[in-house]
């Protein structure tokens, strides 16, 4: 389920709690192998959706999401992630960059 600007929303969040989801809009990625993953939830096995590091062809590290965003674009999607702050945003740019 989307929200109206496209993001993906998160069916586990509750409003009005912090835990185990932070906010609506909160997944949680990895790198495993050669391909990133996201999930609901922070030690959740069942991937969502996944972009093979071999085929990102852009990687855009300044957008207008906000400060602790970038975005990357595949072959087949694009998506932007965000990081809970500037410094984890850097670690996941460089890490794929």
């Amino acid at each position: 389920m989307c929200d109206n600007n496209g993001f993906l929303m998160n069916p586990i969040f509750q409003e009005g709690t912090t835990s185990p989801i932070p906010c609506r809009l909160c997944l949680y990625f990895r790198v495993s192998g050669l391909s990133l993953y996201f999930t609901q939830a922070k030690e959740d096995m069942t991937v969502i959706g996944s972009m093979a590091i071999k085929l990102i062809r852009n990687i855009t590290e300044t957008v207008e999401e906000g400060p602790s965003c970038f975005r990357l674009e595949s072959t087949n999607a694009k998506w932007t992630m965000c990081g809970s702050s500037n410094v984890e945003k850097q670690e996941w740019y460089c890490s794929i960059k």
